[in-house]
């Protein structure tokens, strides 16, 4: 039975796409359902050394990446390299990451025209697929992405205490955030408490709030 090619198929296979994934799961997962789309999987990678070797060699005009990954660059540094390589390559991040700020102060933005996809939100391969469309176009056009600002949802913390919060959960002692926030033992103790307090936990001594902050970190991160 011969497959009709509609105009908007044969769009999409004009479309070669790297998967920049740590997790060989959702690798392969990608690798199997996009070309159900009509995306044309040139390869996959599970970090950013390996993910700048195939845009040299394949040259895709997207590339699918998570902005956690293996080694030391994360998803966005890749991101910029590849823009180097390509300016026009298209950049979709497909990632369970909800706020940049997670990530530490000095995290980039993402590059222009970059889409935003969050795993948790997406619920089939339509939507990957029309994010790969439309971050194609925004390279091409040079297109400002919503998601391209460090804060990507509406979450109520400011960047301190998002800062506060990912030194709590790297284990760093009052003493030790108070010297790397250039102020006192006092204020650091007092901060926590009022993020604490904005985190609706209990300050009675049976819960160890700064537990508490670190598992939050990390589940707003994972």
């Amino acid at each position: 039975m011969n497959t009709v090619v509609t105009p908007k198929r044969q769009a999409n296979m004009e479309l070669s796409v790297i998967v920049v994934d740590s997790q060989q799961v959702m690798r392969m997962a990608l690798s199997s359902i996009l070309p159900t789309e009509g995306i044309q999987i040139v390869g996959s990678a599970p970090d950013a050394i390996s993910a700048v070797r195939l845009t040299l060699r394949f040259r895709p005009k997207v590339a699918v990446i998570d902005i956690l990954l293996r080694g030391r660059a994360n998803g966005i540094q890749l991101a910029h390299q590849l823009r180097k390589i390509d300016s026009r390559i298209g950049i979709v991040f497909l990632t369970s990451v909800e706020d940049l700020r997670t990530l530490g102060p000095a995290i980039e933005e993402m590059p222009n025209g970059s889409i935003f996809l969050n795993k948790a939100d997406v619920n089939g391969a339509e939507q990957i697929r029309d994010g790969i469309r439309k971050a194609s176009n925004n390279a091409h056009s040079a297109l400002l992405s919503v998601g391209s600002k460090l804060k990507l949802r509406n979450q109520p913390f400011t960047d301190n205490q998002m800062e506060l919060m990912r030194m709590i959960a790297l284990g760093m002692s009052n003493k030790s955030i108070a010297t790397k926030r250039f102020t006192t033992v006092k204020s650091t103790e007092n901060a926590i408490s009022r993020l604490a307090k904005k985190m609706n936990m209990p300050s009675d001594v049976l819960r160890n709030q700064r537990v508490s902050i670190a598992q939050f970190f990390y589940a707003i991160n994972s």
